[in-house]
């Protein structure tokens, strides 16, 4: 059974969506163009999240309830090719893939996560 990722990233989310062509000049200023594959349609989000990386939070810390470290071991635990389901901000229910994460220490306790998540499909 897949894992669904069910965590809080920040608001300043941004998507794209590229599509796979093949095309082929035909050398009078014409190009033939066809889709590359069934599924031509590649959708990417990039992802931000920051907050507590302590297994026990400070009473009264701002960042409390969000959980960056354990966002960091969901992306860890997928390897970056085992994939996620998660909806994603335009609504698409898909599965996705995170091959990196990076992480910055902003200060004692607190990190902020950057990453991208990567549609892809499973048969």
């Amino acid at each position: 059974m897949a894992e669904r990722f069910n965590y809080k990233t920040k608001a300043e989310q941004a998507g794209q969506t590229d599509f796979g062509v093949l095309s082929a000049p035909m050398g009078d200023g014409y190009t033939q163009r066809a889709a590359n594959g069934i599924n031509t349609q590649t959708d990417t989000w990039n992802l931000t999240a920051r907050g507590i990386w302590l297994d026990t939070p400070p009473s009264g810390c701002p960042f409390a309830g969000q959980d960056v470290k354990g966002i960091h071991e969901f992306i860890k635990r997928h390897k970056g090719y085992i994939a996620f389901q998660w909806k994603a901000p335009d609504g698409l229910d898909a599965w996705w893939l995170c091959p990196s994460v990076a992480k910055v220490k902003d200060a004692p306790g607190v990190m902020s996560l950057s990453f991208t998540f990567i549609r892809t499909y499973v048969p």
